[in-house]
Protein backbone atom coordinates (compact mmCIF):
# COMPACT_ATOMS: atom_id res chain seq x y z
CA UNK A 1 0.00 0.00 0.00
CA UNK A 2 0.91 3.40 -0.60
CA UNK A 3 -0.34 6.84 -0.42
CA UNK A 4 -3.72 6.33 0.14
CA UNK A 5 -4.21 3.20 -2.34
CA UNK A 6 -4.28 -0.88 -1.51
CA UNK A 7 -2.90 -3.24 -4.02
CA UNK A 8 -3.20 -6.32 -4.40
CA UNK A 9 -3.15 -9.54 -6.70
CA UNK A 10 -7.15 -11.44 -7.27
CA UNK A 11 -7.71 -14.32 -8.79
CA UNK A 12 -12.11 -14.00 -9.94
CA UNK A 13 -11.63 -17.46 -11.20
CA UNK A 14 -13.90 -19.96 -9.76
CA UNK A 15 -13.10 -21.63 -6.44
CA UNK A 16 -13.89 -25.06 -4.68
CA UNK A 17 -12.93 -26.97 -7.98
CA UNK A 18 -10.13 -28.55 -9.88
CA UNK A 19 -11.27 -28.58 -12.80
CA UNK A 20 -8.65 -27.36 -14.82
CA UNK A 21 -10.68 -26.24 -17.72
CA UNK A 22 -12.43 -23.85 -15.38
CA UNK A 23 -9.71 -21.31 -15.22
CA UNK A 24 -7.93 -18.90 -12.82
CA UNK A 25 -8.41 -15.14 -13.84
CA UNK A 26 -5.67 -13.25 -11.75
CA UNK A 27 -5.81 -9.21 -11.73
CA UNK A 28 -3.65 -6.67 -10.32
CA UNK A 29 -6.31 -4.18 -8.64
CA UNK A 30 -5.72 -0.98 -7.03
CA UNK A 31 -8.48 0.40 -4.07
CA UNK A 32 -9.08 3.05 -2.15
CA UNK A 33 -7.23 2.13 0.77
CA UNK A 34 -9.92 4.81 3.23
CA UNK A 35 -12.81 3.48 1.25
CA UNK A 36 -12.51 0.16 -0.74
CA UNK A 37 -13.60 1.95 -4.06
CA UNK A 38 -12.13 -0.09 -7.19
CA UNK A 39 -9.80 2.72 -8.80
CA UNK A 40 -8.40 0.74 -11.53
CA UNK A 41 -8.01 -3.17 -12.54
CA UNK A 42 -5.25 -5.14 -14.84
CA UNK A 43 -5.14 -8.26 -16.18
CA UNK A 44 -2.72 -10.34 -15.70
CA UNK A 45 -1.33 -13.07 -18.25
CA UNK A 46 -0.77 -16.22 -15.96
CA UNK A 47 0.02 -16.93 -11.97
CA UNK A 48 -0.43 -19.57 -9.86
CA UNK A 49 -3.10 -21.81 -9.92
CA UNK A 50 -5.71 -21.76 -7.03
CA UNK A 51 -5.61 -25.57 -6.79
CA UNK A 52 -1.88 -24.92 -4.83
CA UNK A 53 -1.24 -25.22 -1.40
CA UNK A 54 -0.24 -21.88 -0.71
CA UNK A 55 2.46 -23.20 1.36
CA UNK A 56 4.35 -24.64 -1.49
CA UNK A 57 4.15 -21.61 -3.62
CA UNK A 58 8.03 -20.57 -3.82
CA UNK A 59 8.98 -17.48 -1.60
CA UNK A 60 10.04 -15.89 -4.92
CA UNK A 61 6.38 -16.27 -6.51
CA UNK A 62 5.04 -14.66 -3.63
CA UNK A 63 6.49 -11.21 -3.13
CA UNK A 64 6.00 -9.75 -6.46
CA UNK A 65 4.44 -6.90 -6.14
CA UNK A 66 6.10 -3.70 -4.28
CA UNK A 67 4.14 0.00 -3.91
CA UNK A 68 6.14 2.86 -4.07
CA UNK A 69 4.65 6.81 -3.97
CA UNK A 70 3.66 6.93 -7.38
CA UNK A 71 4.82 3.35 -9.08
CA UNK A 72 3.46 0.04 -8.80
CA UNK A 73 6.20 -2.83 -9.72
CA UNK A 74 5.10 -6.40 -10.18
CA UNK A 75 4.97 -9.10 -12.86
CA UNK A 76 2.25 -9.28 -14.64
CA UNK A 77 2.50 -13.56 -15.26
CA UNK A 78 4.90 -16.16 -13.61
CA UNK A 79 7.67 -15.53 -16.29
CA UNK A 80 7.00 -12.15 -17.16
CA UNK A 81 9.12 -9.23 -16.79
CA UNK A 82 8.88 -6.66 -13.81
CA UNK A 83 6.77 -3.62 -14.75
CA UNK A 84 6.07 -0.26 -13.60
CA UNK A 85 2.92 0.85 -13.37
CA UNK A 86 1.51 4.00 -12.82
CA UNK A 87 -0.36 4.25 -9.05
CA UNK A 88 -2.91 6.20 -10.56
CA UNK A 89 -3.84 4.41 -13.69
CA UNK A 90 -2.28 1.21 -13.81
CA UNK A 91 -0.87 1.47 -17.19
CA UNK A 92 2.95 0.68 -17.84
CA UNK A 93 5.31 3.28 -17.37
CA UNK A 94 8.54 0.83 -17.76
CA UNK A 95 9.55 -2.69 -18.48
CA UNK A 96 12.70 -3.93 -16.81
CA UNK A 97 14.62 -6.37 -19.63
CA UNK A 98 15.93 -9.48 -17.45
CA UNK A 99 14.00 -9.35 -15.40
CA UNK A 100 11.67 -12.48 -16.35
CA UNK A 101 10.90 -14.54 -13.20
CA UNK A 102 13.84 -16.18 -13.78
CA UNK A 103 14.12 -18.79 -10.80
CA UNK A 104 17.68 -17.95 -9.93
CA UNK A 105 17.93 -20.88 -7.46
CA UNK A 106 18.13 -21.21 -3.65
CA UNK A 107 19.90 -18.72 -1.72
CA UNK A 108 20.09 -20.81 1.51
CA UNK A 109 20.71 -24.53 0.19
CA UNK A 110 18.09 -27.00 2.04
CA UNK A 111 19.28 -27.57 5.56
CA UNK A 112 22.62 -25.16 5.55
CA UNK A 113 23.89 -25.43 8.62
CA UNK A 114 21.28 -27.20 10.34
CA UNK A 115 18.24 -25.29 8.95
CA UNK A 116 15.05 -27.02 9.87
CA UNK A 117 11.47 -25.60 9.63
CA UNK A 118 12.68 -22.03 8.26
CA UNK A 119 9.95 -19.64 9.69
CA UNK A 120 11.00 -15.64 9.91
CA UNK A 121 13.85 -13.96 8.22
CA UNK A 122 15.68 -10.85 8.42
CA UNK A 123 18.74 -9.19 6.80
CA UNK A 124 20.63 -7.83 10.34
CA UNK A 125 22.47 -4.25 9.98
CA UNK A 126 25.45 -6.52 8.83
CA UNK A 127 23.33 -6.96 5.68
CA UNK A 128 23.93 -10.23 6.53
CA UNK A 129 20.35 -12.73 6.83
CA UNK A 130 19.19 -13.87 9.68
CA UNK A 131 17.15 -17.41 9.84
CA UNK A 132 14.89 -18.70 12.22
CA UNK A 133 14.98 -22.48 12.15
CA UNK A 134 12.36 -23.75 14.52
CA UNK A 135 12.70 -27.22 14.35
CA UNK A 136 15.95 -26.54 16.02
CA UNK A 137 14.77 -23.86 17.95
CA UNK A 138 17.91 -21.65 16.93
CA UNK A 139 18.62 -18.64 14.62
CA UNK A 140 21.17 -19.03 11.56
CA UNK A 141 23.35 -16.56 9.76
CA UNK A 142 23.97 -16.87 6.27
CA UNK A 143 25.98 -14.39 4.26
CA UNK A 144 23.83 -11.58 2.78
CA UNK A 145 25.55 -11.75 -0.46
CA UNK A 146 25.87 -15.24 -0.95
CA UNK A 147 24.15 -17.56 0.96
CA UNK A 148 26.78 -18.83 2.55
CA UNK A 149 26.50 -20.79 6.36
CA UNK A 150 27.77 -18.49 8.75
CA UNK A 151 27.35 -19.92 11.98
CA UNK A 152 24.56 -20.58 14.55
CA UNK A 153 23.95 -17.38 15.63
CA UNK A 154 21.47 -17.91 18.83
CA UNK A 155 21.56 -21.57 19.89
CA UNK A 156 18.77 -23.86 21.06
CA UNK A 157 17.20 -23.18 24.46
CA UNK A 158 19.60 -19.88 24.69
CA UNK A 159 17.68 -17.12 27.07
CA UNK A 160 14.77 -19.69 27.52
CA UNK A 161 14.40 -19.68 23.44
CA UNK A 162 11.27 -22.38 22.71
CA UNK A 163 9.40 -22.33 19.75
CA UNK A 164 11.21 -19.84 18.09
CA UNK A 165 9.19 -17.84 15.33
CA UNK A 166 9.66 -14.41 14.31
CA UNK A 167 12.69 -11.84 14.71
CA UNK A 168 13.09 -8.09 13.81
CA UNK A 169 16.20 -6.07 14.75
CA UNK A 170 15.44 -2.80 16.96
CA UNK A 171 15.54 0.16 16.01
CA UNK A 172 18.88 1.65 16.78
CA UNK A 173 18.91 -0.51 19.95
CA UNK A 174 21.94 -2.70 18.85
CA UNK A 175 19.32 -5.58 19.59
CA UNK A 176 17.31 -8.38 17.64
CA UNK A 177 14.02 -9.36 19.64
CA UNK A 178 12.64 -12.73 18.64
CA UNK A 179 9.21 -14.11 19.61
CA UNK A 180 9.46 -17.63 21.86
CA UNK A 181 6.17 -19.45 21.10
CA UNK A 182 6.30 -22.10 24.00
CA UNK A 183 7.38 -19.39 26.05
CA UNK A 184 4.50 -16.57 25.70
CA UNK A 185 7.39 -13.88 25.12
CA UNK A 186 9.99 -11.99 23.26
CA UNK A 187 13.71 -12.16 24.06
CA UNK A 188 16.20 -9.97 23.23
CA UNK A 189 19.88 -10.49 22.16
CA UNK A 190 22.71 -8.73 21.29
CA UNK A 191 22.84 -8.11 17.70
CA UNK A 192 26.09 -8.50 17.15
CA UNK A 193 27.32 -11.24 19.36
CA UNK A 194 24.10 -13.08 20.00
CA UNK A 195 24.29 -13.11 23.41
CA UNK A 196 21.44 -13.33 25.39
CA UNK A 197 20.38 -9.81 26.93
CA UNK A 198 16.78 -10.49 28.43
CA UNK A 199 13.27 -11.40 28.48
CA UNK A 200 11.40 -8.92 26.99
CA UNK A 201 7.54 -8.16 26.33
CA UNK A 202 5.96 -11.19 29.20
CA UNK A 203 3.44 -9.12 30.33
CA UNK A 204 -0.33 -8.86 28.57
CA UNK A 205 -0.59 -12.62 28.82
CA UNK A 206 0.55 -13.36 24.76
CA UNK A 207 0.04 -16.44 23.64
CA UNK A 208 1.24 -18.53 21.54
CA UNK A 209 3.41 -15.29 19.43
CA UNK A 210 4.11 -15.95 16.09
CA UNK A 211 5.77 -12.00 14.83
CA UNK A 212 6.67 -8.68 15.93
CA UNK A 213 7.18 -5.24 14.28
CA UNK A 214 8.44 -2.02 15.37
CA UNK A 215 5.41 0.52 14.82
CA UNK A 216 5.63 4.39 13.42
CA UNK A 217 5.43 5.24 17.04
CA UNK A 218 8.26 2.89 18.06
CA UNK A 219 6.30 0.74 19.79
CA UNK A 220 6.50 -3.11 19.69
CA UNK A 221 3.32 -4.98 18.31
CA UNK A 222 2.81 -9.00 18.61
CA UNK A 223 1.02 -11.02 16.96
CA UNK A 224 -0.90 -13.28 19.62
CA UNK A 225 -1.61 -16.38 17.87
CA UNK A 226 -2.91 -18.64 20.79
CA UNK A 227 -5.93 -16.06 21.92
CA UNK A 228 -6.89 -13.96 18.35
CA UNK A 229 -5.07 -10.80 19.44
CA UNK A 230 -2.28 -8.28 18.66
CA UNK A 231 -0.53 -6.68 21.71
CA UNK A 232 1.29 -3.17 22.07
CA UNK A 233 4.49 -2.85 24.11
CA UNK A 234 6.72 -0.18 25.11
CA UNK A 235 9.58 -0.61 22.57
CA UNK A 236 11.85 0.56 25.02
CA UNK A 237 11.02 -1.10 28.22
CA UNK A 238 8.72 -3.91 27.00
CA UNK A 239 6.19 -2.80 29.68
CA UNK A 240 2.28 -4.00 28.07
CA UNK A 241 0.50 -0.93 26.57
CA UNK A 242 -2.75 -2.41 25.54
CA UNK A 243 -4.24 -5.04 23.37
CA UNK A 244 -4.04 -2.64 20.07
CA UNK A 245 -6.20 -5.41 18.09
CA UNK A 246 -8.49 -7.17 21.03
CA UNK A 247 -9.15 -10.73 20.46
CA UNK A 248 -11.20 -11.26 17.07
CA UNK A 249 -11.41 -7.62 16.65
CA UNK A 250 -12.49 -7.71 12.88
CA UNK A 251 -12.84 -10.75 12.54
CA UNK A 252 -9.27 -11.83 13.61
CA UNK A 253 -8.52 -15.53 13.92
CA UNK A 254 -4.83 -17.09 13.89
CA UNK A 255 -2.91 -13.98 13.51
CA UNK A 256 0.83 -14.02 11.86
CA UNK A 257 2.25 -11.13 9.66
CA UNK A 258 2.52 -7.90 10.77
CA UNK A 259 3.09 -4.78 8.61
CA UNK A 260 2.74 -1.15 8.32
CA UNK A 261 2.14 1.12 5.94
CA UNK A 262 3.24 5.03 4.61
CA UNK A 263 -0.16 6.22 6.17
CA UNK A 264 0.56 3.98 9.73
CA UNK A 265 -1.87 1.70 9.21
CA UNK A 266 -1.33 -1.87 10.88
CA UNK A 267 -2.27 -4.96 8.52
CA UNK A 268 -2.47 -8.43 10.03
CA UNK A 269 -2.49 -11.41 8.00
CA UNK A 270 -4.87 -13.67 9.46
CA UNK A 271 -4.19 -17.44 9.20
CA UNK A 272 -7.40 -18.35 10.48
CA UNK A 273 -9.55 -16.92 7.95
CA UNK A 274 -7.27 -16.11 4.83
CA UNK A 275 -7.30 -12.47 4.87
CA UNK A 276 -5.63 -9.39 5.55
CA UNK A 277 -7.27 -6.78 8.04
CA UNK A 278 -6.68 -3.37 8.43
CA UNK A 279 -6.46 -1.33 11.63
CA UNK A 280 -5.71 2.36 12.26
CA UNK A 281 -3.01 3.47 14.60
CA UNK A 282 -4.31 6.19 15.58
CA UNK A 283 -8.18 6.11 16.04
CA UNK A 284 -8.86 9.76 16.84
CA UNK A 285 -9.70 12.90 14.27
CA UNK A 286 -9.37 16.23 15.07
CA UNK A 287 -11.40 18.90 13.30
CA UNK A 288 -10.82 22.46 13.64
CA UNK A 289 -14.23 24.67 13.70
CA UNK A 290 -13.71 28.21 13.12
CA UNK A 291 -15.62 31.62 12.46
CA UNK A 292 -15.08 33.34 9.58
CA UNK A 293 -15.50 36.74 10.79
CA UNK A 294 -15.76 37.64 14.23
CA UNK A 295 -19.32 38.72 16.32
CA UNK A 296 -20.39 40.88 18.98
CA UNK A 297 -22.35 38.34 20.11
CA UNK A 298 -22.20 34.44 21.05
CA UNK A 299 -22.39 32.33 18.04
CA UNK A 300 -23.64 28.93 19.00
CA UNK A 301 -22.82 25.43 16.36
CA UNK A 302 -24.80 22.09 16.82
CA UNK A 303 -22.98 18.85 15.49
CA UNK A 304 -23.65 15.65 15.03
CA UNK A 305 -21.66 12.75 13.14
CA UNK A 306 -23.21 10.64 10.83
CA UNK A 307 -22.71 7.34 8.62
CA UNK A 308 -21.32 7.72 5.32
CA UNK A 309 -18.94 4.97 4.14
CA UNK A 310 -18.47 4.01 7.92
CA UNK A 311 -21.04 2.96 10.50
CA UNK A 312 -21.15 3.94 13.85
CA UNK A 313 -20.82 1.06 16.41
CA UNK A 314 -18.26 -0.60 14.36
CA UNK A 315 -16.37 1.79 12.68
CA UNK A 316 -16.28 4.95 14.91
CA UNK A 317 -18.04 6.32 17.91
CA UNK A 318 -20.90 8.73 17.73
CA UNK A 319 -20.72 12.19 19.29
CA UNK A 320 -22.97 15.07 18.99
CA UNK A 321 -22.92 18.19 21.18
CA UNK A 322 -22.60 22.09 20.98
CA UNK A 323 -20.15 24.74 20.43
CA UNK A 324 -20.09 28.20 21.21
CA UNK A 325 -17.96 31.15 20.49
CA UNK A 326 -17.84 33.87 22.62
CA UNK A 327 -18.20 37.34 21.59
CA UNK A 328 -15.16 37.99 19.01
CA UNK A 329 -13.66 34.53 19.26
CA UNK A 330 -12.97 33.01 15.77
Amino acid sequence: SSNGRLFYILNEGPVCTIDERLPDRYSVVARDAFNGLELWKRPMKDWFSSRIIWGHIPMHAQRRLVAGSHRVYVTLGLQEPVVALDATTGNVVKTYDGTDGTFLGPFVAPGSGGLDGARGLEFGPDNNLYVVSAITDSVLKYDGSTGDFLGEFISAGSGGLVGASGLNFGPDDGLLYVTSYGGNHVIRYNATTGVFVDVFATEGNPSGPQNIEFGPDGDLYLSSRGDHRVLRYDGTTGEYIDDFVPSGSGGLIKPWGLAFDSNEVLFVASGGTTQVLRYFTNPHAAFTVILSNPSGVPVSVDYTTTNGTSAAGSDYEAVSGTLTFAPGET
